[in-house]
């Protein structure tokens, strides 16, 4: 559901650049992915967590991440857009090998749009909801 009817130009645009963000994670394609981030690019992984800052930061906690799992599906529940600023409720799911599922996220990412590319990431738990902390979550690779 997109809340946002009557977008500028830029706003349509940064709108497509977020819907892009999550087509990555749910192809598991994290080249792509940093190919939408400026190369200063602040990551906050959870509220309070570490901030990766950079693609080679991102690309390092990011990818092993993407690869312990067989699939993962991001789905947009609503998505908010004002100028630069995006933000977006959306759950994530990850499947691990053997397709059960075991991670549920349900977050809001905020992205701060720059040039066509996202330099700002953040992500906040929904609160009320809840959170499927499965066991690759935890696992190092």
């Amino acid at each position: 559901m997109e809340a946002n009817v009557n977008l500028n130009e830029l706003e349509q645009r940064n709108a497509d650049i977020v819907r892009r963000f999550n087509a990555c994670w749910s192809n598991r394609d994290c080249d792509r992915l940093l190919s939408l981030l400026s190369e200063d690019v602040a990551y906050m992984v959870y509220e309070g967590g570490p901030v990766h800052i950079g693609h080679a930061a991102v690309a390092g906690a990011v990818k092993p991440f993407m690869a312990k799992y067989e699939r993962i599906e991001f789905n947009i529940l609503r998505l908010n857009v004002y100028g630069s600023v995006v933000t977006h409720e959306r759950t994530e799911d990850y499947y691990a090998p053997g397709g059960e599922r075991d991670t549920h996220f349900h977050v809001v990412g905020l992205l701060v749009i720059k040039d066509d590319k996202i330099a700002i990431w953040r992500d906040y738990t929904m609160p009320g909801v809840e959170q499927i902390v499965g066991p690759l979550v935890t696992v190092k690779h």
